[in-house]
């Protein structure tokens, strides 16, 4: 099963040594401060509206800790889009953030594709959907977070310190300080474009099977270099899951095992309204040999495709208004 990999994947890529519980306070020393040009940024923006635009801004890291701040008591943006800002999005300003949405309780899309989040990064946004129980949709496609910061992302979600930071403890210590196990809030989740690989992915089929995403509703892992592997695995976190509807896993290397898994589950799963595996070249090789593939599984141009899936796919990653 999917959740027995997890504590074996974590024993072979342990998240980063920095992270242990208390990391807020190991990065206080390098949290940006605001500068003078933060009060301008702020400014630039209508936060009495719904939506908070700052995609593509070239923020600096001490004016993106200005706009992370001023989320943490704003009651009236429910969309923020940091997406583009690669020197201000970082591993080092994101603690602000993760104090911020600890207290924000209206904000429901946060958008923080293309900016520069790494494995460190990870267990951070993890820790942001543990104490944020608002939060619908959460985009951080086109970073590096790599097979360790999904692990670290697990980590950060479940409340746990990383392997090797654990003092030794009795079985009944240990069920004493096992966490509360606290599900997120998200339906639509993006984390293309992030070399996951098949170690990530089960990280992900673990979360998904031990309903740590109850309500997710459409889960984005396009360009990830996942094979079979990692395919077999999301079919079997996908069959069990009580909400997920649409699946995404363009452009990755799965092959016709994963087309014919996919295929059977969505037959005896009606909830499952789209399974993409367009640009698989393995599926689209093989997929001529499939015979009966469901039109909900998509795995080539033309089949299941409707017309504008592209247009519509650029703008829930960029999120609205970008441009």
């Amino acid at each position: 099963m999917a959740t027995d990999l997890l504590p074996r994947y974590e024993q072979l890529h342990p998240p980063p040594a920095a992270l242990i519980p208390s990391y807020l306070d190991l990065f206080a020393p390098v949290l940006p401060e605001p500068d003078s040009d933060s009060d301008v940024v702020i400014a630039r923006q209508p936060w009495g509206a719904n939506l908070v635009n700052y995609a593509s801004n070239s923020l600096s890291p001490s004016q993106t800790a200005a706009v992370y701040r001023a989320i943490a008591t704003n009651q009236t943006v429910r969309t923020l889009l940091l997406t583009g800002n690669g020197s201000g999005v970082t591993d080092n300003s994101l603690p602000v953030l993760v104090r911020s949405l600890s207290i924000n309780t209206t904000l429901t899309s946060l958008y923080l594709g293309s900016c520069s989040l790494t494995s460190t990064g990870g267990r951070m946004l993890g820790m942001i959907l543990r104490s944020n129980h608002t939060l619908k949709k959460l985009v951080v496609s086109d970073n590096s977070l790599l097979p360790e910061g999904f692990a670290a992302f697990a980590h950060g979600l479940k409340g746990v310190p990383p392997p090797g930071q654990q003092q030794p403890a009795t079985q009944t210590q240990q069920q004493q300080q096992e966490p509360e196990h606290v599900s997120s809030s998200l339906t639509y989740l993006d984390m293309s474009s992030n070399m996951a690989t098949d170690d990530g992915t089960i990280v992900i089929s673990s979360l998904l099977s031990s309903h740590y995403f109850p309500a997710l509703e459409e889960l984005l892992l396009n360009t990830n270099a996942i094979t079979d592997v990692g395919g077999l695995m999301l079919v079997r976190a996908v069959e069990s899951h009580p909400a997920l509807r649409k699946l995404f896993l363009q452009e990755n290397q799965m092959g016709v095992k994963s087309l014919k898994a996919f295929n059977a589950a969505v037959k005896g799963n009606g909830r499952l309204e789209v399974v993409d595996m367009v640009l698989n070249k393995r599926v689209e090789k093989a997929g001529a040999g499939v015979r009966h593939v469901d039109r909900r599984v998509k795995w080539k141009y033309g089949h299941g495709q409707r017309p504008h899936d592209g247009l519509r796919d650029f703008f829930l990653k960029w999120g609205p208004n970008t441009f």
